[in-house]
């Protein structure tokens, strides 16, 4: 194998690990406003006082967090997300609001 092959071949198995990366990053999170469904008990709870957010719930939000912005453009998700209480819940855990 010449120095041009190998740095070819280098190259290229370097250049799909990069995709494969981003791929595998991008595929992780499915951008889905319904993946919060967990905590809509904590969120939109009609009796006070509303009940506390579960793991479960914190853990979609910390995973739903790089969508957030996303949320926040659709005029059905907006309400849901952009609430007084849901603000609330992502404080309580520890899941910043977007800045967008």
């Amino acid at each position: 194998m010449t120095k041009a092959t190998s740095f070819v071949a280098i190259f290229l198995v370097g250049t799909m690990a990069l995709f494969l990366g981003e791929f595998l990053v991008t595929a992780q999170v499915r951008r889905n406003v319904m993946e919060l469904r967990s905590c809509t008990p904590a969120i939109s709870s009609p009796t006070p006082p509303p009940p506390p957010p579960t793991l479960k719930c914190c853990a979609k939000l910390k995973e739903q967090e790089p969508c957030f912005c996303d949320f926040l453009k659709n005029s059905l998700a907006k309400p849901y997300v952009n609430s007084t209480r849901a603000r609330e819940v992502l404080e309580i855990c520890r899941v910043p609001f977007p800045q967008c």
